[in-house]
């Protein structure tokens, strides 16, 4: 592989003057001993030479002890590409996409919320639909989802059943009005401390000091700001679900 060592600075950037050729004009470099910016050399060492494994075994080293790179490379190629880890050792988003791609719309939303990831950005929900327009994702969303700050997360039916599903519900409701929930109001509408963290992760995080359940995803403003209609039409929804 080949290292890019930065250099010193040797190359004074030149401006351009058009010249005249059969009538045309074309960019020309001109010299000019007032321009101060300055181009920075670049070198390229190969694999194998002194500066390049000098630089890997800095890069490698930590306190004057090696540092393993254990993950394999085709994870560490995977975990670079949009999405991330799932945060399971043995899922990766981009594998998960790839999958469900093939999918019909409406299985393939239900099992990335349920099984994957129940709390998403729309953009990021967008690579899954690359056949749909932002339209028609909008449309088919509702579905499998409740927007809570901007976010799409993951309807409480197809997680629980009525008992649970409505707790939830009022949980999510609260986040859409704060990005918190004391811990009081929780403990009064789930009692059992399991079933309260089961619920609440992996969206709340409890701050003791503050005695409150914090949404740890940051809201999404941009989606908010874009899609103004929308966030009303699931405020509208999420009223019609309370008088229900």
């Amino acid at each position: 592989m080949a290292h890019l060592i930065s250099g010193a600075s040797r190359t004074t950037r030149q401006p351009l003057q058009e010249v005249e050729t059969n009538g045309l004009a074309v960019p020309s470099v001109k010299g000019d001993d007032s321009e101060s910016d300055r181009w920075i050399s670049l070198t390229y060492e190969p694999a194998g030479s002194d500066v390049a494994s000098r630089y890997y075994a800095e890069m490698m080293a930590i306190e004057g002890r090696p540092m393993d790179f254990t993950m394999s490379t085709k994870y560490y190629a995977m975990s670079l590409c949009p999405g991330g880890p799932t945060g399971s050792k043995h899922i990766n988003r981009c594998e998960v996409l790839r999958e469900m791609r093939s999918l019909p719309p409406e299985v393939r939303f239900k099992k990335w919320f349920t099984e994957v990831s129940q709390v998403n950005r729309f953009d990021a929900l967008m690579h899954l639909a690359p056949d749909c327009s932002e339209e028609d994702l909008l449309k088919i969303l509702p579905v499998y989802a409740d927007l809570v700050r901007g976010l799409w997360v993951c309807k409480s039916s197809l997680l629980y059943d009525d008992g649970l599903a409505s707790k939830r519900d009022k949980v999510l409701l609260g986040f859409t009005k704060g990005e918190s929930i004391s811990v009081k109001y929780l403990e009064r509408l789930i009692r059992d401390e399991q079933t309260r963290n089961m619920i609440l992760n992996p969206r709340g995080k409890r701050r003791e000091k503050l005695q409150d359940y914090k949404f740890i995803v940051p809201a999404d403003s941009s989606f908010i700001r874009r899609y103004s209609h929308i966030v009303k039409e699931q405020e509208n929804a999420w009223s019609v679900r309370l008088r229900a």
